[in-house]
């Protein structure tokens, strides 16, 4: 009964530490939807697809844009976060940035004109 409990036990063991070291390599990232890519605020890096071999780099090339604050934080448990790009794209494909800046500006407008 003891050699049980104390394999049950190291086996607990191991799948806590596991558990806690996956957790601990979770990333945060950028995506900006209108153009693919991805931005690693830690390492200061994009990842974008150039011509089917995605990797990190410093500056992105003259032909790709990122529109600033218009992305969408997302989340890997490694540094390849393209593996989850499918993903992404489908979910964001319909995003549009945003919207709650506008819509402030709106209501301030209204206040504004209504004063008048």
């Amino acid at each position: 009964m003891k050699k049980f409990l104390f394999t049950l036990l190291v086996l607990a063991s191991f799948a806590f530490a596991n558990k806690a070291q996956a957790q601990q390599t979770r990333t945060s990232y950028y995506y900006y939807p209108q153009s693919n890519v991805y931005y690693n605020p830690h390492t200061h890096e994009y990842a974008y697809d150039d011509n089917g071999s995605w990797g990190y780099r410093r500056t992105l090339p003259s032909g790709v844009k990122v529109q600033r604050g218009s992305y969408v934080t997302v989340y890997g448990n490694g540094p390849e976060i393209w593996n989850d790009n499918t993903t992404h794209r489908e979910k964001y494909k319909n995003w549009k940035g945003k919207q709650k800046a506008k819509k402030k500006a709106a209501k301030r407008y209204d206040r504004n004109h209504d004063r008048n």
